[in-house]
C-alpha cells in the first residue's frame, strides 16, 4: 500500500509540474498573440521600409530627416534604401522616391543618362508619393532639379569626379539644380533641405 501512495504522490507531483508548464506556455502564447495583434493594428508605412544589405557603412550617406518628407533612393546593386546614397563606392543613384507626410508639397525632376530630363512630378495632399528616375535599367541620375512652391529649397549632391556640390534657391518657390548634364557623370548621393517653412 505504501508503494501505491508513493505512486499517487509521484503522479500528482508530475501532473502539477506538467500543469504549471502548460500554464506557463499558455501565458507565453497569450503574450505573443497580444504582441502580434498590437503590431497588426499599427498603421503601415506609406512605402515598404527598404533595408540596406550589409554594406561598408563608411561609404553610405545617411538621409537627413526633413520632418515633412520621407525620402528613399534607389542605389545601384542595393535597390531602394533609406540612405541618401554613397561616397567613394562608385555606385550610381538610379531613382528617388518622396512621400509627403505634411501639407507642404515638393516638386522634382531628374536628368537620367541616355534619357535626358524627365517630366517634373509634384507631391500634393491628394498625391503624396512621387518616384523619379528609373528602376532596373542601370541608368544613373546625373542632375536633380527641385522646388517647393512658396518655400526655399537647398540640395547637396555627391557627383562622380567632382565631390559634394550644394545649391540653394534664392527666393521662395525658386528652382534649384545640382548635378551635370552632357558629361556622363553619375550622381552618387543627394540630400534635400527645404527651409523657411
Amino acid at each position: 500500500m505504501a508503494r501505491s501512495s508513493e505512486s499517487r504522490a509521484s503522479g500528482r507531483t508530475w501532473r502539477m509540474r506538467v500543469g504549471a508548464a502548460v500554464a506557463g506556455l499558455g501565458i507565453a502564447l497569450s503574450a505573443l498573440a497580444g504582441t502580434g495583434a498590437a503590431s497588426a493594428s499599427t498603421e503601415p508605412e506609406p512605402l515598404p521600409s527598404p533595408s540596406l544589405p550589409d554594406a561598408p557603412m563608411g561609404g553610405m550617406v545617411p538621409m537627413q530627416n526633413t520632418g515633412t518628407f520621407k525620402i528613399w533612393t534607389h542605389i545601384q546593386d542595393y535597390g531602394w534604401t533609406t540612405m541618401a546614397g554613397s561616397k567613394g563606392l562608385g555606385l550610381r543613384l538610379e531613382g528617388i522616391r518622396i512621400y509627403q507626410s505634411g501639407d507642404k508639397p515638393m516638386c522634382l525632376r531628374v536628368h537620367v543618362a541616355t534619357i535626358g530630363w524627365q517630366a517634373a512630378k509634384c507631391t500634393s495632399t491628394s498625391n503624396r508619393q512621387i518616384t523619379v528616375g528609373t528602376e532596373g535599367r542601370s541608368l544613373a541620375i546625373e542632375a536633380v532639379e527641385a522646388w517647393t512652391p512658396g518655400y526655399n529649397m537647398g540640395l547637396t549632391a555627391h557627383i562622380q569626379n567632382i565631390g559634394d556640390v550644394t545649391a540653394r534657391s534664392t527666393k521662395a518657390g525658386g528652382h534649384v539644380t545640382v548635378g551635370t548634364t552632357g558629361r556622363g557623370l553619375r550622381m552618387e548621393a543627394i540630400s534635400f533641405a527645404p527651409y523657411n517653412w
